[in-house]
Order: C-alpha cells, then structure tokens, then sequence
C-alpha cells in the first residue's frame, strides 16, 4: 500500500484555510492553496508581496496558476524566520 502523499499534519481554520505543515507541501500547492494561506495568516496581496519581496503582481499570478519555485522558496524562507503567523483574529467565520 502506498503511503499518503499529504499527511493530515495540519489544522483547518473556520474559513477551511489549512495551516501546519499540511499548508505547505512547495511541490504540490497549488494558486488556491497559496491564497488559502495568505488568508489563513490575515493578509492581503500586497502585504504577502511585501514581506516576501515580490510585486502584488507577482502573488496574484502565484494565486492564480501554480506558484513559481522561487515564490514557494520566499515563502519558505519566510515561514521558516517566523516572519509568517496564522492570527485566528483575521479569520472571517464562514457564511452558513
């Protein structure tokens, strides 16, 4: 049997934006998932941009396609420094 490729290690927020080592997988995330996290941590486009020194451009692309390696290596260098935090209080709850 062969072994899931993405281990449940992560936790979902309210919104269903998943944090934890499940958030980030840099060879399989996707633009939705990347947007999920970004909303996950509270911060718009522009923010993101700026602490991982890229255009607003540029992550809107990444949320769009597949993220670029070297938007994935930002934002692992980003995560890794403790630079990006989930803050549940940014989080908007779900519309039922």
């Amino acid at each position: 049997m062969a072994a899931n490729p993405r281990p449940n290690s992560g936790q979902r927020t309210r919104n269903g934006a998943v944090t934890g080592a499940e958030a980030f997988d840099a060879k399989r995330m996707t633009g939705k998932e990347l947007r999920n996290l970004r909303r996950a941590l509270g911060l718009t486009q522009e923010e993101l941009g700026k602490i991982l020194g890229v255009t607003t451009l540029t992550i809107w692309r990444a949320e769009a396609r597949k993220p670029s390696r070297m938007v994935l290596a930002y934002l692992h260098l980003a995560m890794s420094k403790g630079l990006l935090k989930p803050t549940d209080d940014k989080i908007e709850p779900e519309n039922s």
